[in-house]
């Protein structure tokens, strides 16, 4: 397989307690920039990533390979809407199954009081030879759940993280909220070290994944887009236009993309798709 892909089992992610399929298709410069700013975060010191882009692109399953590859000390966070104090308990039970130095400690009932002092905690267990990840994923639903939490980072970054090598990742879907994050006037502008938007996938990575030929990875793509999670619901090695038709009930919905990523048969744009695919 091309672009990066890997073929195999399930893992159970160090930093997250989850068990993930370790099918990983392309995203290589992503992972090559992630891999080398935390080697200079070992070397350097703190850095503050942002990654942004649309629901179903796979950020969160490409941070969980970044830190898979690495087996850096990590902790993985996922932020769920709820009340202040809870994600921050929620927080401090990601500290606990991660695979950070002092983790046991959590597990055995250590709590923290602040957002601050559970990061002043992380970054004293940060080294040169053990650099830390942390990762915040949705932001936005910390942000607003606390309007006051992008000052709280502000001030972790300043006084604790930045001079430590401690790596800080927020993600986010809400690509309004997260771009305006670095913006003048808002609490981290100017602290952002390195901002990316993860794309969906290219024509390349939708072969790859698919395995199939130049000619139906076109159709694919055309079809169902380059959203990985939409791309699931391909037949491998199938020609696309095909494996839709069988797919798609009598009585398809009016909407034109279905849960399975084809193209109703009443749809238009499938005669051109389907011309080709009979070449």
């Amino acid at each position: 397989m091309k672009h990066g892909t890997t073929i195999g089992e399930s893992f159970t992610d160090g930093s997250t307690g989850t068990v993930v399929n370790s099918t990983f298709i392309g995203r290589t410069d992503y992972l090559r920039e992630l891999t080398n700013r935390l080697s200079l975060t070992a070397e350097s010191g703190g850095d503050f990533v942002l990654l942004r882009g649309r629901r179903q692109v796979g950020k969160s399953r490409l941070i969980t390979e970044f830190l898979t590859r690495s087996a850096a000390c990590s902790v993985y966070f996922q932020a769920a809407r709820r009340p202040a104090s809870e994600e921050l308990a929620s927080f401090t039970e990601a500290i606990g199954r991660s695979n950070l130095i002092g983790a046991d400690l959590v597990r055995a009932g250590l709590r923290f009081t602040s957002w601050e002092a559970a990061f002043e905690w992380i970054a004293r267990t940060a080294s040169s030879e053990a650099p830390v990840v942390v990762v915040l994923d949705e932001l936005p639903y910390l942000t607003g759940s606390d309007p006051a939490f992008e000052s709280v980072l502000q001030r972790v970054w300043d006084h604790v993280l930045q001079g430590r090598p401690v790596m800080l990742v927020v993600v986010g879907s809400d690509l309004a909220t997260m771009e305006a994050l670095s913006s003048y006037g808002r609490p981290l502008y100017g602290r952002v070290r390195l901002e990316r938007v993860v794309l969906p996938f290219n024509l390349a990575e939708v072969a790859g994944m698919l395995d199939l030929a130049a000619i139906d990875a076109v159709d694919a793509f055309l079809t169902v887009g380059g959203l990985p999670r939409v791309l699931l619901s391909w037949p491998r090695g199938h020609r696309g236009q095909s494996s839709c038709a069988r797919s798609w009930p009598t009585q398809p919905p009016r909407w034109w993309l279905s849960e399975n990523g084809c193209w109703p048969p009443s749809s238009p744009l499938r005669t051109p798709l389907e011309q080709r695919s009979r070449r």
